[in-house]
């Protein structure tokens, strides 16, 4: 950071002041860098500071999944990327640099809101152009100082003498200052306008050239960037890029313009995108002079990229042609990769394969917007290879997106759009559950029948044969047990036969229910093939299956093991099932009378759940939480759990399958046994009319507290009917007056009417003659001193 110590500092300053504060300047000012070092003079103050990537971001609406890539935050896939990061922040002291922004259309709103939902957020942006939002800090990033005369002290005083100084000597040049050579080193200083990039690139070139033979160099390749006048600095740097590249030799001009349409990039990479250079070679030279910038290590490789600068000045040289060779050729690259991660995903559950997709996910981004434009097949068939990639750092959205645009390009059914929509229908069930995707499903059917694509037509059919669970529709279970028997065949591989047996499940779950011997028989199949064909992600599901068949029939010794076994395979594939796995295990130990074992395990899955967001979740946490709350005697929670799975179904959410209806009828039979039937009800509404999440949450609090036997448990949202309501609801019930009840009670008329009023309204009724059934349903009678009741009244009116 030479010359740059003041700007620093008031950089520093800026950001304690304000929350929004832009670094503006030409490229190749040094935005970067400083935005690099504000990051690293946080962190030395022991505060969190991280450094945000945007160069290849071009919608806002993508920055947040980018701040969750530079910030390796994990959470659910299927979550939005801006909820992700504003409760990651929440009201931490935090700064972002996000570097390259000007490019984002609309992203000043979007960085507005991202501080409005996080307080102790403070953003620095790097842009050529102030975003022109209210509140927005400018500081523009200017030249280096330049020396105030052609002596040794102001060239070694000055701070773009000393970063040249600096540079050259790191490369063992003018290690002392000739006065003889120093007029032609303040005249290259000039030349180039004190911008660093350029002298930075000035300084490599010091190995072969005095500064004088660079000053001649210069004037006869850029003479208008040598004058004064405006635009004068952003001339220098494109005069002196210019310069660079023409001192290239074909070979390394060949490997720069090859590597200009990649995103970051490793030497593989590279070699794959010019397989007839020495790729090693040529980048070895363009990192010695500046043109290409290490970023890190990878495992055991290097990665590199192109300053933003330097991109912009190859990509005004290539040609289209060339440019679309190297495109194609990245592209295919990409798909050969894809691939590789694809079997290796298969084959291990995509353990520690994060990394991997995270350094490439641009990348793929560049490669299938390629493939869009002059290949939509292949774009499929690569969208569909990263399932991996969609399915991590809350890609999930973005991945369905992805296929909705690339899919309507392909005119025709082909096997990789069939095998593209299974997967999509997938993720639609993962984000919006499963009866949501059955369309889906049944058009991958259609698709993959009409190309014949078997193993398509497997994967549509168990899906829908999982949606008549749901629907209780033995019919389409035995459409979908036809067509999969039609499409079985002796010769079927390991995974073949996985993908049968798991259709198998579903289709027996269907029809006899998910704990009939037929289910618990096909999911002792998949386990044993999952391991077989080694695909944890199939044996996690089974086996997690195998835990809740067992729950049903009220055998938690048998579901223990199932449910350890879910809940290991999901901690080791970072899975999003870990929530649903740990809901089972605390089932299983509150049906042992393991009660705050079951309370732990529950408050780890519920706050897997929250961080989720998915309803089909939220409801099998739901499911987990009644039962640890019976066993911890908290049975009013349970029903209060209840109504918020039923407030989940009436909005069409979630589906019940009739196995865990009959589940909760157990255990509401349980609550009824310990709790008066008003309280239930109540307790019911209250969850009705409560967000499911919250009253998980709240559900993790009560759970906390010391058991208060029938009591309810949680907050209520709209309260339990005191004492005296209640013996107001008896007597409306036996169809008396409010003045007759004030009279029994020894109260006034209005309190009476009060009563009522708020009985209509915790009960959500809003007549008195719902009231007064309501309270003949739940057997209320009035107070046995309230006297008999008027001969000529009935119900109220």
């Amino acid at each position: 950071m030479i010359g740059r110590e003041h700007d620093l500092t008031e950089i520093m300053r800026r950001l304690e002041g304000g929350r929004l504060v832009t670094l503006t300047g030409l490229g190749g000012s040094g935005k970067t860098r400083l935005a690099r070092a504000v990051v690293d003079a946080i962190r030395a103050r022991g505060r969190s500071a991280w450094f945000i990537d945007a160069s290849r971001v071009l919608a806002s609406d993508a920055l947040p999944g980018a701040i969750v890539v530079g910030m390796q935050i994990e959470a659910a896939a299927s979550r939005d990327p801006f909820d992700v990061v504003v409760d990651t922040l929440g009201d931490r002291d935090v700064a972002l640099a996000v570097d390259n922004v000007e490019q984002i259309p609309g992203v000043g709103g979007i960085l507005k809101e991202l501080v409005a939902s996080a307080p102790g957020l403070r953003l620095l942006m790097t842009s050529r152009v102030p975003l022109g939002e209210q509140g927005e800090v400018e500081y523009p990033v200017r030249a280096l100082e330049l020396p105030a005369d052609d002596s040794v002290a102001a060239i070694e005083q000055s701070a773009a003498g000393s970063l040249l100084l600096e540079r050259a000597r790191s490369i063992h040049r003018m290690a002392t200052l000739d006065p003889a050579t120093v007029p032609a080193l303040a005249e290259l200083l000039r030349c180039l306008d004190g911008m660093p990039l350029a002298i930075e690139l000035a300084a490599a070139r010091l190995r072969v050239m005095t500064p004088a033979q660079m000053v001649d160099r210069l004037r006869r390749h850029g003479t208008a960037a040598l004058g004064p006048g405006e635009g004068g600095e952003r001339r220098s740097v494109e005069a002196i890029l210019r310069w660079t590249r023409g001192l290239l030799s074909v070979e390394q001009a060949h490997v720069l313009d090859a590597v200009s349409v990649c995103a970051d990039f490793d030497l593989a990479l590279a070699e794959a995108l010019v397989p007839e250079a020495d790729a090693l070679g040529a980048l070895e030279s363009l990192a010695t002079i500046g043109l290409v910038e290490p970023t890190g290590e990878l495992g055991d490789r290097m990665r590199f990229h192109l300053p933003e600068t330097v991109r912009g000045e190859v990509a005004r040289g290539i040609s289209d042609d060339e440019r679309d060779r190297f495109r194609s050729r990245h592209a295919r690259r990409m798909i050969e990769l894809a691939g590789a991660l694809a079997r290796r995903a298969a084959a291990d559950g995509a353990i520690d394969l994060l990394g991997n997709l995270d350094a490439d996910a641009d990348n793929f981004r560049v490669a299938l917007d390629w493939l869009d434009a002059t290949d939509p097949v292949a774009s499929l068939a690569l969208w569909d290879s990263l399932a991996p990639l969609w399915d991590s750092r809350n890609r999930l959205k973005e991945g369905i997106r992805r296929f909705e645009h690339t899919s309507a390009l392909a005119s025709e059914p082909t096997r990789q759009l069939a095998a593209a929509m299974t997967k999509y229908a997938g993720f639609v069930a993962d984000v919006h559950g499963v009866a949501s995707a059955r369309e889906t499903n049944r058009r991958a059917l259609d698709v993959a029948t009409t190309v014949g694509d078997r193993r398509s037509m497997i994967h549509a059919l168990t899906s829908l044969a999982y949606a008549a669970i749901y629907d209780a529709d033995s019919a389409a279970a035995q459409e979908a047990a036809a067509a999969i028997a039609g499409l079985e065949r002796p010769d079927d591989d390991v995974n073949e036969r996985l993908l049968v047996a798991q259709a198998r499940y579903a289709i027996a779950s269907a029809r006899e229910g998910m704990s009939s011997a037929a289910a618990m028989v096909a999911l002792a199949d998949v386990v044993e093939l999952a391991v077989t064909a080694r695909r944890p992600a199939f044996e996690l599901a089974a086996a997690g299956n195998l835990a809740i068949a067992h729950l049903y029939r009220e055998e938690p010794a048998l579901a223990r093991p199932f449910a350890d076994r879910a809940v290991e395979l999901a901690q080791q594939l970072r899975h999003r099932w870990l929530a649903w796995a740990l809901g089972l295990k605390a089932m299983a130990l509150a049906g042992l009378g393991q009660s705050d074992a079951a309370r732990a395990v529950l408050a780890d899955a519920i706050r897997e759940t929250v961080d989720l967001k998915v309803p089909e979740q939220t409801a099998d946490t739901i499911r987990a939480a009644m039962s640890v709350s019976v066993a911890s005697r908290h049975p009013l929670l349970a029903a209060r759990l209840w109504g918020a799975t039923l407030a989940l179904e009436r909005a069409g959410v979630v589906a019940v399958a009739s196995d865990d209806r009959e589940l909760a009828d157990r255990t509401l039979a349980r609550v009824r046994r310990r709790c008066r039937e008003i309280d239930v009800v109540l307790a019911l509404r209250d969850g009705e009319a409560s967000d499911p999440l919250d009253v998980l949450v709240e559900a993790e609090h009560a759970l906390e507290a010391p058991s208060r036997g029938s009591e309810a448990s949680g907050r209520m949202r709209h309260g339990e009917l005191t004492r005296r309501e209640i013996e107001v609801l008896g007597m409306i019930g036996a169809g008396r007056s409010d003045p007759e009840i004030a009279e029994a009670l020894f109260i006034s008329p209005k309190t009476a009417s009060v009563h009522a009023a708020n009985i209509k309204a915790k009960l959500g009724l809003s007549s008195r003659l719902e009231v007064a059934l309501r309270a003949r349903e739940l057997g209320i009678d009035p107070p046995q001193d309230a006297g008999p009741s008027s001969p000529s009244r009935g119900l109220p009116a």
